[in-house]
């Protein structure tokens, strides 16, 4: 896929070489992920239900922590794919921004005139990707009482019960 990486011949070592592609990062944005052919579709689902993916044959793991982060085109339909429930599925959160109100688009531009090109060197990191990892290590830790693991599922369950829901949880 053009997502995962391939196996190309290397002359001088008479072998393939495996060339990772940017599903080898922590964070990946996949802009307009509504536009990607199928391919592109299925390589992502294994690699946020697996945490792996399998390029000709070979597997590999990905780095962790691994993240996606997408968007969607939500005017344009031509040439736009609908995503899996099983894709959708992965995602935690969705998001829908509409357009500012009249007084901040204008505020908007008002703190970005002049300002030239952005400078993204300027931008700090505020955690790395061993930060998040023991972030989340601390996350497993939490331990909940039996009354709150069945209300969880109480609430789960109720979710693909009610005909307002169109998909509940899973």
């Amino acid at each position: 896929s053009d997502i995962t990486g391939s196996h190309i011949y290397d002359q001088k070592e008479q072998k393939f070489v495996f060339y990772r592609g940017p599903v080898f990062t922590n964070l990946l944005l996949a802009d307009e992920i509504n536009r990607a052919p199928a391919k592109t579709h299925s390589a992502l689902l294994e690699i946020m239900q697996e945490a792996r993916i399998t390029v000709d044959n070979s597997t590999f793991e990905v780095d962790e922590p691994f993240f996606v982060m997408a968007t969607q085109n939500p005017v344009e339909s031509e040439g736009t794919y609908n995503l899996p429930e099983a894709q959708l599925d992965r995602f935690l959160v969705k998001l829908y921004i509409d357009y500012p109100e009249e007084s901040e688009e204008t505020s908007i531009y008002t703190q970005h005139a002049g300002r030239g090109e952005p400078e993204p060197e300027k931008l700090k990191p505020v955690m790395t990707a061993k930060g998040v990892l023991k972030a989340m290590q601390l996350c497993e830790k939490v331990t909940l009482s039996e009354s709150i693991i069945e209300y969880i599922t109480r609430l789960v369950r109720e979710t693909r019960k009610r005909i307002e829901v169109q998909l509940g949880c899973s």
